[in-house]
């Protein structure tokens, strides 16, 4: 009885729940409405190829959603496309993946149309409607887009305010103008752009386009223009654009009052409005030209009174190309002004110019807001190699080359058939919001490291076509010596060292072997006149594949070529044409073979400015330099006995030297890894002993070694659990001195000799039969190519020999740039990191906006495979893609030998494919690169 009873109440209460959620469902409207338009949002992943207008090369995510399923056409947001040229990949409904194509992007406002192939879709999307008419303030609405970058969020709001004016986003970005924005608290974020904004019907009212980040206000594009323009699009016509170069602003008849404009007044000349159009800002390209100025109030145009944004957008699109009449209110007057309409559509990006990394278009509109006063020349959307190397920044205004005027990127293209390779030439620029201060910069036309080209396409195409563009051959520059001039200050010894001591600038263009930056300064010495030889620090010349300057008394940049780098101390050494150097007589330099440096010294060098300064040093302090392993491997000085001078922390480098004149050390620059895989730097000094060992080796032509091994100091007390024998003890405190101090091995890199011998743990007692005294016995040794060691392990000494790994002179000697991406061997530190076996294909860089980029291919990985067959280099690898259409199965792994895979496009158009490979010129010729670059 009572069991039934109970199957009844629980049958009763089952049957109530299920009509509660029917009801709940039946009684919540909104369900059903996301149920029909989620089908039709549309995440977008977008590549942005090239860095053009102020938008920068790279990888995005937004949103689209559909508005003709049988045209294919998806509505997004302006900013989401960009100007240039761009790849987009849409997840359409059911996951269903289709590539789009940029069909139509409108030249002032916030909105674009894409398009698909509906036959590449097995399952047809949904498609939304345009209702602007249907929104009002109040209006419960749901924005469905990938906010955050998630495939799909809904986010809820409420209508605020229909006329909120254009956001702002800052100098030199894209902002919208010439129309009121509505306003709502939605807190949409980064992936939302281009999502839509619908009522309860499941009808678009707006178009989400930015938000405040600091507040929960979301903005959206007003959709009346948006809606002209696609029906324009759907009847397979060119949208009607026009403008005349003012940015307007809103202002109510109160506030007009405000400004002497009695609209009451004006009633004869039409009907009263609520609010007319002031005139903000004047574009400099102002087709009105200066017949408009700042507050001025636009009354009518062609006789038709214009009371907002959308009747004077499409009052212009009906007069492109016409002479047009406007009555304007200025001062109280209503007055005639005559001006031709601008066929916007036509002033759009279709051109650019890259040349040595960097990209050069006509001005962007969104520079010209920003821009007072009448400005023409060519905007530099990407400084790249070529011009940061000589200090001109992002979004400069190129004004002159030389005594040419440049006044369009015509004119820019007409001066490059004259230009030769490798010549330098004054270039001038502006920079927006300094307009009236002109600035010159040398910089010296190289078209060696990355190719030129003149990109270009037509209206409502998503095609870009690219032509070649070719300098004059490099014309010899003959050494001018005349130009070198000895000038003493009067100090013996500042006159002794001032002549030898040099600037070097270094710049990269391609990041191998994992360089942290593109430009480096530092310091050199010419250590031997007769053969042109520099030494400099390898914080400053980190690698050999770049371009190398050295300015000479401060009176003469001249070429130089890497020739040694060392792989084990901080030390580089620079050629020059020797013949620069011949009008000189240059003091004599003695380097001594002290190993240690002590008080009583006298620095001169540069401070953190390039400034000279001389100092006299009363404290000197050994400092142990150890190497923290970084997961971002790149050179590091060895674990090395160095000096450290309070005195001089702050000094850029420079050179110590006794009272006889004597070199008794160099002070340098020195990249230290951190903690967080920075890199900090540090001034620090070494001796004259281990920069005489340095030349010896350069002069012999000597075998340059890799230890295979980084050890660090432990203190004797440290050591004492480890139960050393007391004779070895006893010998370790005799040879270290005041040290009291043994080098214990941290790390043994993969597969080298050391590694058969040696284990991370191992205290290092003697080297070659004697008691170690520092590292600088393990350097000395080194020199023959073996090492001969006695190591503590465990309870015992053991005696261990190994042949040491012989490493190239000038470091890598090949790389590819293929989609993008930077391959080439790993560098001696990444086989610190490897616990296993991997590929010798090392991926050094990612180019933004590249197919590698697009696809995921990261950088600090190795490539072990491609379409599921193992490769090992990286010709093995290029054999193994050549000639692919389509995507390639990628296999990579990191330095533990976790794997990925990865489905990668190929596209040539954009994505760089080199073959970059060191060649040493003979005879050697200091204006010529070692290094050759060839299209792949």
């Amino acid at each position: 009885m009572h069991k039934k009873l109970l199957l009844v109440i629980a049958a009763g209460i089952f049957a109530l729940l299920v009509h509660r959620a029917s009801l709940a469902k039946s009684i919540d409207p909104w369900t059903e409405t996301l149920d029909v338009a989620i089908p039709a949002v549309v995440q977008l992943h977008v590549t942005y190829k090239r860095s053009v207008d102020t938008e920068m090369a790279g990888v995005s995510t937004a949103t689209g959603f559909v508005i003709d399923k049988k045209r294919g056409l998806v509505l997004t947001n302006r900013h989401v496309t960009g100007r240039g040229p761009v790849s987009i990949r849409g997840t359409f409904t059911g996951q269903q993946q289709a590539s789009l194509s940029v069909l139509y992007r409108d030249p002032i406002h916030d909105f674009a149309v894409l398009q698909y192939s509906p036959e590449a879709l097995t399952e047809s999307p949904a498609e939304l409607t345009l209702k602007p008419e249907k929104l009002s303030v109040g209006q419960s609405i749901r924005v469905i887009g990938a906010d955050g970058g998630e495939q799909l969020s809904i986010l809820s709001g409420i209508i605020a305010k229909l006329d909120r004016e254009a956001p702002y986003y800052g100098t030199l970005r894209y902002n919208d103008y010439n129309t009121f924005y509505i306003q709502a608290a939605s807190s949409t974020s980064g992936g939302s752009s281009g999502s839509p904004v619908i009522n309860v019907e499941g009808e678009v009212v707006a178009l989400n386009a930015g938000a405040n980040t600091r507040t929960a206000a979301s903005f959206y594009l007003p959709l009346p223009i948006i809606q002209d323009t696609i029906e324009q699009l759907q009847d397979g016509e060119i949208p009607k654009r026009g403008g005349l170069g003012v940015i307007w602003v809103y202002r109510p008849v109160s506030e007009l009052a405000r400004y002497g404009v009695n609209v009451d007044e004006l009633v004869g000349f039409g009907r009263k409005p609520d609010g007319l159009l002031m005139a903000e800002n004047i574009l400099p390209d102002a087709s009105v030209g200066k017949r408009v100025e700042v507050g001025d109030v636009l009354w009518s145009v062609n006789g038709e009174q214009i009371e907002n944004f959308v009747a004077y957008e499409r009052t212009l699109a009906g007069l492109v190309g016409q002479e047009t009449q406007l009555e304007i209110l200025r001062n109280g007057e209503l007055i005639d002004v005559s001006a031709q309409v601008a066929d916007l559509q036509r002033e759009q990006l279709a051109s650019f110019v890259e040349i040595g990394d960097t990209i050069f278009q006509s001005i962007p509109n969104s520079a010209m807001q920003s821009i007072k006063g009448g400005v023409s020349g060519v905007f530099v959307a990407n400084a790249g190699y070529l011009l940061r190397r000589a200090g001109v920044p992002d979004y400069a205004i190129i004004t002159r080359l030389g005594d040419a005027v440049i006044e369009s990127l015509d004119d820019l293209i007409a001066q490059l058939p004259l230009l030769h390779q490798g010549q330098q030439q004054q270039v001038t620029f502006l920079e927006v919001g300094r307009e009236h201060l002109p600035q010159p910069r040398f910089i010296e036309w190289n078209t060696h490291w990355f190719e030129a080209r003149q990109c270009h396409t037509e209206l409502l195409s998503d095609q870009w076509q690219c032509t070649p563009l070719a300098l004059q051959p490099a014309v010899t520059r003959a050494p001018q010596p005349e130009l070198l001039r000895l000038l003493p200050v009067g100090d013996e010894q500042i006159d002794r060292v001032l002549p030898r001591l040099v600037q070097v600038s270094f710049d990269v263009p391609h990041p191998i072997d994992n360089t942290f930056a593109p430009h480096y300064e530092g310091w050199g010495l010419l250590v031997d006149e007769s053969q042109g030889l520099i030494l400099a620090d390898r914080n400053t010349v980190p690698v050999s594949l770049g371009d190398a300057l050295v300015n000479l008394l401060d009176s003469v940049d001249v070429p130089a070529q890497v020739v040694m780098l060392h792989p084990r101390h901080n030390f580089a050494l620079l050629k020059i044409d020797a013949s620069w150097l011949a009008s000189v007589e240059w003091p004599p330099l003695t380097i001594a073979e002290t190993e240690r440096l002590g008080s009583g010294l006298t620095f001169v060098g540069f401070d953190l400015d390039a400034g000279l300064f001389k100092r006299e040093i009363t404290r000197v302090e050994p400092y142990a330099l150890e190497v923290a392993q970084s997961n971002r491997p790149r050179y590091m000085q060895v674990p090395a006995d160095l000096f450290q001078i309070p005195s001089l922390a702050q000094s850029m480098g420079g050179v110590l030297f006794d009272d006889q004149g004597h070199l008794e050390g160099i002070l340098g620059s020195y990249a230290v890894n951190t903690a967080d895989g920075g890199v900090e730097q540090l001034a620090l000094a070494v001796s004259g002993s281990q920069i005489k060992r340095l030349l010896d080796e350069y002069y012999a032509n000597q075998s340059l070694f890799d230890l295979g091994f980084h050890a660090v100091y432990e203190s004797l007390s440290n050591l004492a659990d480890r139960q050393i024998a007391p004779e070895f003890l006893q010998a370790l405190r005799k040879a270290s001195g005041l040290q009291r101090r043994a080098p214990v091995i941290r790390a043994v890199k993969r597969d080298s000799e050391a590694a058969s011998q040696l284990r991370v743990g191992d205290v290092v007692l003697e080297v070659s039969g004697e008691a170690i005294s520092g590292h600088v016995d393990i350097d000395r040794a080194a020199l023959s190519g073996a090492l001969d060691l006695t190591v503590w392990r465990g309870s015992q000494a053991i005696k261990v020999s190994f042949a040491l790994e012989p490493v190239d002179h000038l470091g890598t000697a090949f790389a590819a740039k293929w989609q993008g991406a930077l391959l080439q061997p790993p560098i001696s530190e990444w086989r610190y990191l490897q616990n296993q076996e991997t590929s010798e294909i090392y991926i050094a860089s990612v180019d933004s906006g590249s197919q590698a980029d697009a696809d995921g291919l990261y950088s600090n990985q190795v490539i072990t495979a491609v379409n599921g067959v193992e490769v090992n280099t990286i010709e093995a690898f290029l054999n193994a893609v050549q000639g692919r259409s389509g995507d390639v199965v990628i296999t990579t792994a990191n330095s533990v030998g976790r794997k990925r895979v990865i489905a990668m496009g190929v596209e040539d158009q954009f994505s760089s494919n080199l073959l970059l490979n060191r060649t040493q010129p003979e005879p050697f010729e200091a204006q010529q690169s070692i290094w050759s670059v060839q299209p792949r």
